[in-house]
């Protein structure tokens, strides 16, 4: 019993540590770009960015245009850039 708790328990971190993965993008999301990769993905390679410490999955045409430093938003399911980063 205490076994299927812990699990349950980590399933439901999982969760929640996934973001707005499960939620539509309702979201408003605003923050410097931390960091941006792309993950081997099953359908292929996804484009991610890291936003307050949270990854996002992001369109690749936005992809290329971001930088780390760059201030960016998301809201109602739409990344913009709000000010580039100017060393």
């Amino acid at each position: 019993m205490k076994v299927m708790l812990v699990v349950l328990l980590l399933a439901v971190a999982q969760v929640q540590a996934c973001g707005n993965l499960f939620g539509g993008g309702d979201d408003t999301v605003i923050g410097y770009v931390e960091d941006k990769y792309v993950a081997p993905e099953f359908a292929g390679p996804q484009p991610h960015i890291v936003v307050n410490a949270q990854d996002y999955i992001v369109p690749w045409d936005f992809y290329r245009k971001v930088d780390v430093g760059d201030i960016v938003k998301r809201e109602k399911g739409i990344w913009t850039i709000v000010k580039k980063y100017t060393p």
